[in-house]
């Protein structure tokens, strides 16, 4: 099964609808296509969602009476609607853009989810990928002045290095990383035995700051004027926010 066949059968597949052949087909595909992996884990999260009371929208009580009150038995109202608009037919357009504004909120949440979701695996992957490959820096250096430079003509924008080995923060260098195909500035640190990698880009996408665990590691994620930051590490969640309230003095 090829990704574009598997797009087409995943609303099918979470809902049990799909035949034993191509159910087997999909599952064999999505062990090796973390893309159609991820499109699934998406809309199974909205499903979730959806089946949560909690965003279940319900108007507030008294209101449908009140609107029924102040109307005039199978009477128009003058000067915004069309003659001939019963209670009964104004209500059921107030039901309906209910349902219109529950929906298009479900849909920004579940895309802010999701891309934050994606975001997260994307930094987790390349923390690890450093780590297994034992390439923590293209330009291993202590000193901000050499590490800084370096990325000169590699990024268009000038990430910020500051050495906090007074803080037990030391610096080891820098390198080049991707994230969403896109280059981006891999600062790293060590605390102790642990290896803390800042990545740093330009942003206009900010939606908050959020700090979190993913596998094992853990982030803590924000923005500074136009620029983007994630830090990551097994360091504990505590130590790392500490490092990360230096980033932002």
């Amino acid at each position: 099964m090829l990704c574009h066949e598997s797009k087409k059968v995943l609303t099918a597949y979470l809902d049990n609808e799909l035949d034993l052949t191509t159910a087997l087909a999909l599952e064999e595909h999505l062990e090796l296509c973390p893309h159609c992996t991820h499109d699934l884990d998406v809309q199974r999260s909205m499903k979730d969602l959806v089946q949560r009371s909690d965003l279940r929208f319900s108007l507030p009580i008294g209101l449908k009476s009140d609107i029924l009150h102040s109307l005039r038995p199978e009477q128009p109202i003058k000067g915004f609607i069309k003659a001939g608009w019963t209670r009964r037919r104004i209500w059921q357009r107030v039901e309906l853009f209910g349902a219109a504004v529950l929906l298009l909120s479900l849909t920004v949440l579940v895309y802010r989810r999701g891309t934050e979701k994606q975001g997260v695996e994307e930094v987790v992957a390349n923390h690890v990928r450093s780590l297994l490959a034992n390439h923590i820096a293209d330009v291993p250096s202590s000193d901000q002045h050499t590490v800084k430079p370096w990325f000169s003509g590699k990024v268009d924008f000038s990430p910020k290095v500051t050495d906090f080995a007074d803080k037990g923060f030391p610096l080891v260098g820098g390198r080049l990383d991707y994230m969403e195909s896109r280059p981006v500035a891999a600062i790293v640190y060590t605390r102790r035995k642990h290896v803390i990698n800042v990545f740093t880009y330009p942003s206009s996408s900010w939606s908050g700051p959020s700090v979190g665990e993913e596998q094992g590691y853990n982030f803590v994620h924000w923005a500074d004027k136009s620029m983007e930051y994630w830090a990551i590490s097994d360091l504990n969640l505590s130590e790392l926010q500490d490092f990360a309230a230096l980033l932002k003095e």
